[in-house]
């Protein structure tokens, strides 16, 4: 048994309670300062939306103190923000912020699902998202009654002070500490999880985390403590890109999101053309859409698959934009219209939501956080693209907008099958158990496709004789059709018989 699966044995033992609520309330105030800095430009007047890139502050520092420290930068900027008179530093903090934003909620989703059992994984993945639809309905409803945008932020961004004393108070990832070899440290973790969670274990604990250990580095595929850090991180991609299963997810996961990212946006800015040109009435219908997606597709996820779903929501949504394309623009079916848009930003939001779950998933332990703000870095260049599709390209053609759109989730519901699936399977610990899923995969589905040929060629083998009597015009022994021939044969020539001229008995029965 590999590392991935005993720890996932080990979480599906502890089972989901007390100890994961901290980790679980950091994720959901993460979340909900999301909306204020992604979507709320049209309510703080802010021109430039931030497009950020991730540093990699979980490689040494690991999860929680990455979410503080990053808590501790947004909190800084965020009154600097408030106080500051000049407007090219009002948008340099605006970057910064953004920045601090990713930065805390990547390595707070990458602990809450590092920590939860593989039986509750797709549910508390899918439900982390409400948090960003409720901040963003009350973000329109607050900006209602405040329309001076520094106080409208304050407010808006004032759950960062519960958030970092509650960051504080959150135990470190016990699987990331075992892939970093802190026996000590993910000891101490996981008995304080056993007495909250109030489960006791058959085997001792510090035998079994030892044991975890020791299978985690023989597995691992990390450079050597005396390497330099940028000469690691070289070899470390290079190992990557060598193995086939991890290469397909590098190449195919960030031009997944690259597409999702453009797509989703986009249909979120588009949709305030059918819906009202009131920002307060738009932000708070977005949220509320993206909440009846997520409660919807959330039950789903868990029976069909993360593949299925993100595969569904982006090839329907992309349909239905380009669906929308039919509808007269001067006619009386405007309704049609706005409910082709609202739904396929529906889909396009639900399928956005399982790839938060899906993403972090397909990256081992050892680099999880790290890959995961790497799409995220592409999500963040596909939402930049969005006003520019918008409106830009609709200067040019009243149609290029959702042929653009619909193109690009037809296109990247056409890359899911090159991803595997990740539902109630144990997360990777590293770059052999990513490859080692592969293989699984890759054989379970020869081994489905050879049972597949060999019913068909049974099949083909039993009708083999009724097929070459009926194109020979023959029938052979076996076939019934030649059991009822020779009786029709038989009774033609009892009747022959009867008739003949040389029988009496056949006259006078004639006569």
């Amino acid at each position: 048994m590999s590392g991935g699966d005993s720890f996932d044995d080990l979480l599906s033992t502890l089972g989901f309670g007390r100890w994961q609520l901290p980790s679980l309330m950091v994720t959901v105030l993460a979340m909900s300062q999301f909306s204020v800095h992604l979507i709320g430009s049209p309510l703080l007047s802010a021109p430039l939306a931030f497009r950020c890139s991730i540093l990699p502050l979980s490689l040494r520092w690991g999860r929680r103190r990455a979410v503080v420290g990053a808590c501790a930068v947004n909190l800084v900027v965020v009154l600097a923000m408030a106080l500051t008179p000049l407007y090219p530093l009002l948008i340099t903090l605006r970057f910064v912020a953004g920045c601090s934003v990713m930065a805390m909620l990547v390595p707070a989703w990458s602990l809450t699902l590092e920590s939860t059992p593989a039986g509750c994984r797709s549910r508390v993945g899918m439900l982390l998202g409400l948090p960003f639809s409720a901040s963003t309905v009350l973000l329109a409803v607050v900006g209602c009654f405040i329309r001076e945008w520094r106080i409208l932020l304050l407010v808006c961004s004032s759950p960062i002070l519960i958030l970092l004393p509650v960051a504080f108070m959150t135990d470190e990832s016990p699987r990331w500490l075992v892939q970093q070899a802190r026996m000590e440290e993910a000891t101490r973790v996981m008995h304080k999880a056993l007495q909250q969670n109030k489960v006791q274990l058959t085997a001792p604990l510090n035998t079994l985390m030892e044991q975890l250990i020791q299978e985690s580095k023989a597995t691992s595929s990390g450079a050597s403590h005396g390497s330099s850090l940028l000469l690691s991180a070289v070899r470390q991609v290079w190992s990557y890109l060598r193995a086939p299963a991890m290469r397909t997810i590098i190449i195919v996961t960030p031009i997944l999101w690259f597409l999702q990212s453009c797509l989703y946006l986009g249909v979120l800015i588009n949709a305030n053309n059918f819906t009202s040109t009131d920002p307060f009435l738009y932000l708070a219908l977005s949220g509320l859409m993206e909440a009846v997606a997520i409660v919807v597709i959330t039950p789903l996820t868990g029976y069909l698959g993360r593949r299925v779903m993100v595969w569904a929501g982006l090839a329907l949504g992309g349909a239905l934009l380009m669906l929308e394309l039919l509808v007269p623009e001067d006619s009386g079916y405007f309704w049609v219209d706005w409910l082709l848009v609202m739904l396929g930003f529906l889909l396009v939001a639900g399928a956005f939501q399982v790839n938060y779950v899906y993403a972090p998933e397909l990256f081992p332990t050892e680099t999880r956080a790290r890959g995961f703000a790497f799409v995220n870095v592409m999500g963040s260049v596909g939402f930049s693209c969005a006003p520019l599709i918008t409106y830009v390209l609709a200067e040019y053609a009243w149609w290029a907008v959702s042929v653009t759109f619909g193109c690009a989730g037809i296109l990247g519901s056409l890359l899911v099958p090159f991803l595997p699936e990740t539902n109630k399977r144990p997360l990777p610990e590293t770059l052999q158990d990513v490859e080692n899923r592969q293989c699984k995969f890759l054989f379970s589905r020869r081994k489905r496709s050879q049972r597949q040929r060999q019913e068909t060629a049974d099949c083909h083998t039993n009708m083999t004789p009724l097929l070459e009597a009926a194109t020979s015009g023959l029938n052979t022994p076996e076939s019934p059709h030649c059991q009822k021939d020779q009786q029709q044969v038989q009774s033609t020539d009892n009747v022959g018989i009867e008739h003949t001229p040389g029988n009496g008995n056949a006259n006078n029965s004639v006569l």
